[in-house]
């Protein structure tokens, strides 16, 4: 299983304030099972980090058991850090770059790259290492265009080939990318939601799980609200991706996906259907029903990733004109939709945001939404028919 969790180095700088009057080092040395013994009764768990983290550093690679000790958020990265004892070490530079002084960096290393894909090449195996001012170096260039997109390029490929181990360093990355760094984010996000199982498979969605808890140990001292814009678009994005390899409209993801994201299983499984059938077979009223009977049902298929798979983000229908009630959730990932407590209202509104994107559009049934009963429906369809290009030919 691959976690990202807080940079090692941040821990660091918050947890430097704890000291301890204990030479650990020798102690570890000297007797590794006492120091564990020991570490069980430090009642600070800030503390107990300090401490492991600075045997880490005195011995690499030998203090894999000291991270059973630490709390849940910290110790699977302990163990993967233990694992990788190389990260400590300084890299060897190569000596046939060193003529390249026009090019040398504040950091020392040389690139004789004249190109952003020969930057991003030389940078990523320093990203991998968790060297990101060198990796910054490396992709300086004169053009901030350049620049931002090596960094973007850099921080995306560790993502897509590592997963979550690598998501903090990656964050750490795009943060320096400046005005290419939201987009930045939101492009690891569509590389983790790539690991979500078929929506029509018996499935544990661990990898999604991994990536959600690797948003909330990177971003929680980070940024709160910003931590949950990306929880709620993963799920988005990894539901959309899911559905996408369906072969029929099931409810299986609600059994597993938390209910504070069931919204994006309506928003994916609406989106679905109507590419699997026609919306003017049915009325809203009966689209509705059809879906609750849908995902009400559940499929047996064994966990599974469809390779062929296509999911492509949806059209941007939103407006900012809200309410200060009003529940707002991510759209299939790059736009926005109301969200309803009350699954058939959601689901309603699910259906309206799916129909205004399936040309051609069948306005009756966003005309349906108008008359709707309910507030949030009929906004929503209010909405979409005034966001619709309209055809005068």
């Amino acid at each position: 299983m691959a976690w990202a969790w807080i940079s090692w180095s941040v821990l660091v700088l918050i947890f430097s304030c704890v000291e301890s009057e204990k030479d650990w080092g020798t102690l570890y040395k000297d007797n590794p099972k006492q120091v564990l013994f020991e570490l069980q009764q430090v009642e600070n768990p800030s503390e107990r980090l300090s401490i492991v983290q600075g045997l880490q550093q005195q011995f690499p690679g030998e203090t894999e058991v000291l991270c059973e000790i630490l709390d849940v958020q910290a110790q699977e990265y302990c163990i993967e850090r233990n694992r990788r004892p190389h990260l400590w070490m300084p890299l060897k530079e190569s000596s046939e770059s060193a003529s390249a002084k026009s090019n040398e960096s504040p950091s020392g290393v040389v690139t004789t790259c004249t190109d952003v894909a020969c930057r991003i090449r030389e940078a990523v195996p320093f990203a991998y290492r968790g060297q990101v001012t060198v990796v910054s170096d490396i992709c300086s260039a004169q053009s901030a265009t350049s620049t931002h997109e090596c960094l973007f390029a850099t921080a995306e490929k560790i993502v897509s080939e590592r997963g979550v181990r690598k998501y903090d360093l990656a964050v750490e990355i795009c943060d320096l990318a400046h005005s290419f760094s939201g987009n930045c984010h939101n492009h690891l996000i569509q590389q983790l939601a790539k690991n979500a199982p078929d929506a029509d498979s018996v499935s544990k969605w661990e990898g999604i799980f991994s990536a959600h808890r690797a948003i909330a140990t990177t971003w929680g001292w980070r940024d709160a609200k910003m931590k949950v814009q990306l929880q709620h678009r993963l799920w988005s994005e990894s539901l959309g991706v899911s559905y996408a390899g369906a072969d029929r409209i099931v409810g299986n993801p609600l059994d597993i996906v938390p209910i504070e994201y069931h919204s994006h299983v309506y928003s994916a499984a609406a989106w679905r259907m109507f590419q699997l059938t026609e919306p003017t077979q049915h009325t809203l009223a009966e689209w509705v029903e059809q879906l609750m009977q849908s995902l009400q049902k559940r499929h047996q298929k064994s966990e599974s990733i469809d390779q062929q798979r296509k999911f492509r983000a949806a059209s941007n229908l939103w407006s900012a004109e809200t309410a200060e009630t009003d529940v707002v959730v991510p759209y299939l990932s790059t736009s926005q939709r109301l969200s309803s407590p009350d699954a058939g209202t959601d689901i309603t509104i699910a259906i309206l945001e799916a129909i205004a994107r399936h040309p051609p559009v069948e306005i009756s049934i966003l005309e349906a939404g108008v008359a709707h009963d309910q507030e949030l429906v009929r906004r929503t369809a209010t909405r979409l028919l005034s966001l619709l290009p309209t055809d005068k030919d």
